[in-house]
């Protein structure tokens, strides 16, 4: 058909009656349809976004495809992740290209200031090896630090290219003043837009 395979069987038959209400002009029902699947897509989503254990890696590709196929109306989008990921460049910028996305980066610091921290066991995620790292010399330091500055400095440049706003959240302090910020500048950007 022209549903995705891997789509559930639930979400299928949740899209199929949709299509029939529309077809047959049950505008009554149209509205519980609808309900019925953004909760399933939510489902859906949540068995794509798993909680981050030991070993596993961040994976927001999957859910940005999913978002793409099944998201026909312009959507916003609140994209919540520390985009320590690979290979979700193309699908985030379909969907941002489409959408209202808006990139939530989450950042702790003590992720890349590991000053004083000594010996740290390290997983590279693109290999998975693992080895110890002395996090105490400077040079390793400076290493870690210019590897999370490329990083930051790409990713910026991928919310820019994808026309995205950005939230960054620091895990160390409070989220509400970024929040608040946030949303003062789309009130502001709205009414100079009107």
């Amino acid at each position: 058909g022209i549903l995705p395979d891997d789509l559930s069987q639930e979400l299928k038959s949740g899209i199929t009656n949709l299509a029939s209400f529309i077809e047959s002009g049950g505008a009554e029902l149209l509205q519980q349809a609808g309900e019925d699947i953004k909760q399933e897509i939510g489902k859906q989503l949540e068995g794509l976004v798993k909680p981050m254990g030991e070993g596993s890696d961040t994976d927001i590709r999957a859910p940005l495809e999913l978002m793409g196929s099944v998201l026909k109306r312009k959507t916003t989008i609140f994209l919540v992740s520390d985009f320590w990921a690979t290979g979700f460049e193309r699908p985030l910028q379909v969907v941002a290209r489409r959408h209202d996305m808006v990139a939530v980066r989450v950042r702790d610091p003590r992720e890349t200031d590991l000053s004083g921290a000594g010996l740290v066991r390290w997983i590279d995620a693109e290999s998975g090896r693992e080895q110890l790292v002395d996090a105490a010399r400077s040079d390793v330091r400076q290493i870690l630090g210019d590897n999370a500055a490329r990083h930051d400095r790409d990713l910026s440049e991928l919310f820019r290219r994808s026309r995205m706003d950005v939230i960054d959240i620091d895990t160390t302090r409070s989220y509400v003043d970024p929040l608040r910020q946030f949303f003062t500048r789309r009130i502001r950007r709205a009414g100079r837009r009107l």
